[in-house]
């Protein structure tokens, strides 16, 4: 509960409201332990958002590989920079609302994701380099800057939701 009323005064809430909030809480739940259950359930969903976004991103990268290898490397960002703008707003959509996280999960999260995001699309690019070299093309790729591209398009939405939320709490205090 004491988390809970940290962050609300974070977001500028008002003692008055505040206690409000907390007593409408306990009445309606009937039970002490609810707001843990539902923490538990949070990071819960936290944990299973990030288990399917790595294997997202791996399923990404399995599917550039015949791109890296047949197309240049203009349309290779080009799908780089589209996919890893849905996937970064997604990855952002679901973080940004799952109450209850603290700071410490949001940096994990943040760092987590798009390094799995680069080392997966990293790997990739260099297998596609194997099969360029069975299949005997010239076509050669950069593969960490392709990895670069795809983290930082993929990190952009994100930043885009916490830059969003500051400006709503700096409104709120207002």
């Amino acid at each position: 509960m004491e988390n809970l009323k940290e962050n609300l005064r974070r977001k500028g809430w008002s003692e008055d409201e505040i206690d409000k909030t907390v007593n409408i809480i306990q009445e309606s739940t009937g039970h002490p332990h609810y707001l843990k259950q539902r923490s538990n359930f949070n990071m819960l969903v936290y944990w299973m958002s990030l288990l399917i976004l790595s294997i997202c991103n791996f399923i990404i990268s399995i599917f550039l590989v015949p791109f890296v290898v047949l197309f240049s490397s203009n349309f290779i960002y080009l799908i780089l920079i589209v996919l890893g703008l849905i996937f970064g707003y997604l990855f952002g959509l679901t973080i940004n609302n799952i109450e209850h996280l603290e700071k410490k999960h949001h940096v994990f999260a943040m760092i987590l994701v798009p390094l799995l995001a680069f080392l997966n699309i990293f790997i990739i690019v260099q297998i596609a380099g194997i099969f360029d070299k069975i299949l005997k093309m010239s076509i050669r790729h950069e593969p960490v800057l392709i990895g670069l591209v795809y983290a930082v398009f993929f990190i952009g939405p994100y930043f885009f939701f916490l830059a969003k939320e500051k400006s709503r709490i700096k409104n709120i205090r207002r």
